[in-house]
């Protein structure tokens, strides 16, 4: 029941118009391995008036009729355990015999399977299951039965004992009345018998909203850039994989949009790109020469590294092109890798959350320039390189290069450990990881240096170092006049 095939599970699903949301219980999330935070919402039944509640979200869920005729993917699945799991009341093909107007039907419904649970309800946010395509009525009182999508159910007063054959009846009850002493228009609700099955679900807009505070109030950061959805689930990801590896570096995940697994095998698309450059760098020895010194600075500095022979055969990568190019004011050549690169129309990039904008507006540094006689402008030398790839990334950044950097040796596969220029998502990475080392630090540094980093990036790569900082210390009367 996920876009993963992999993850397939047998369930009793509740279908429920009553109710406006999605739901499934632990043991579904468990078992479709939806990973992700528990998050607050807010559930109101009938034996219970906006009740908090925290659970998983469950993205891209498909659900699938037995016979395999028909499937849904369902909007967001929110995780809950108290979905109703009564399997008395699941039809059988002997309780539809019983009645004359359901025994066409008796054969269309399936015997009573013991270790399969109910584990999902499906509200009506999800219309399409629900649909009735053809029904069959009776008599007064008597159950009567809807063919949908996902198959033939019974519904009715009564409740079936699927063991012994023998009906069982099962009678909820719920008064609501008015309370004058309420304001016009509210109702209260009595429940002499708990009833569970009509829930509805509503996201809570603020958490301070039961407080009766004004949603609309206005704090000093209305007017800071909000984090959209995807920025939300990009810091979700960095929170959550960034770490220090064993030589002492601060290593952050790539923010994939979708399992990696999904990319298309580029292996071949690559190597065409790889042995067009070899033919031009031919035609130009001293940029050969050049793109030799280049690769051997990145390899001695373990940015890059020959795959290891036990991963070469693996269909999990991604292999980069890469050609040089020249900075108008500069001779040296440098290496730059085309995550752009599209294969079967999608590329490294398309699959990468671009993450938020953390750096300060370039007007806004400008305007500060003007502030005082005296600025100071520097540049963090290969901030991307600074932060290395988690190890199971990795393999999505492999690219072509002369073993041991010798043209004269076999051309292998290495890649890159660290996070490339090329990336959509390298400028937010760069910018978290120094923003997470600045916070971590702070107390050992100062908070001046702290805010002196959360203030030194700009966009278009006007980087301010923080060695500026120490180099003004010795001018304290100067200090006040540095701009940052």
């Amino acid at each position: 029941m996920q876009h993963n095939p992999v993850n397939i599970i047998e369930t009793y699903v509740v279908l429920d118009d009553q109710s406006n949301a999605c739901m499934g219980d632990t043991y579904l999330f468990d078992a479709l391995k939806i990973q992700g935070p528990e998050l607050e919402y807010e559930l109101t039944t009938c034996s219970s008036q906006g009740e908090n509640r925290r659970g998983r979200r469950g993205n891209h869920i498909i659900i699938e009729a037995t016979d395999g005729k028909k499937k849904f993917t369902l909007p967001v699945v929110l995780e809950n355990n108290s979905i109703p799991c009564d399997k008395n009341e699941i039809p059988t093909p002997e309780i539809c015999r019983s009645f004359t107007h359901l025994r066409p039907i008796a054969a269309k419904i399936p015997e009573i399977q013991d270790d399969i649970g109910i584990h999902l309800l499906i509200g009506r946010n999800c219309p399409e299951p629900l649909q009735i395509r053809e029904s069959r009525n009776g008599p007064v009182s008597a159950p009567w039965a809807q063919c949908t999508d996902l198959g033939w159910t019974v519904s009715g007063d009564l409740c079936f004992e699927t063991v012994r054959g023998t009906v069982r009846a099962s009678v909820r009850r719920t008064k609501i009345s008015l309370n004058n002493h309420n304001p016009v228009g509210w109702t209260t609700i009595q429940n002499p018998l708990k009833c569970d099955n009509h829930i509805r679900i509503s996201e809570n807009i603020a958490p301070d909203t039961a407080s009766g505070e004004d949603v609309f109030r206005e704090t000093p950061d209305d007017e800071k850039k909000a984090h959209s959805i995807e920025d939300k689930r990009f810091l979700h990801i960095m929170q959550n994989g960034t770490h220090i590896n064993r030589k002492g570096n601060l290593e952050l995940p790539l923010p994939f949009r979708y399992n990696p697994r999904r990319l298309p095998n580029n292996y071949q698309t690559t190597m065409s790109r790889f042995k067009n450059l070899l033919k031009q760098l031919e035609r130009k020895p001293e940029m050969m020469e050049q793109y030799l010194q280049f690769m051997e600075k990145v390899i001695e500095r373990q940015h890059a590294s020959p795959v290891p022979d036990s991963e070469l055969a693996s269909d999990n990568a991604w292999y980069l092109p890469h050609f040089g190019v020249y900075h108008p004011r500069k001779a040296q050549i440098r290496v730059v890798f085309d995550s752009s690169a599209r294969c079967n129309g999608t590329s490294l990039n398309d699959a990468l959350l671009q993450g938020p904008d953390q750096m300060n507006s370039l007007i806004g540094v400008l305007l500060r320039f003007r502030c005082h006689p005296i600025a100071v402008m520097g540049d963090i030398e290969q901030m991307f390189h600074s932060f290395h790839v988690n190890e199971e990334h990795r393999n999505y950044l492999r690219f072509f290069w002369f073993q041991e950097n010798n043209p004269e040796k076999p051309v292998i596969q290495y890649r890159m450990n660290v996070h490339l220029f090329g990336n959509v998502s390298s400028p937010a990475i760069a910018t978290y990881g120094l923003r997470m080392i600045a916070e971590e630090n702070y107390t050992t540094y100062g908070e001046d240096v702290r805010e002196f980093v959360f203030r030194l990036l700009c966009r278009r790569r006007t980087y301010l170092s923080a060695r500026c900082r120490s180099s003004c210390q010795s001018h304290q009367e100067n200090t006040r006049d540095v701009v940052y």
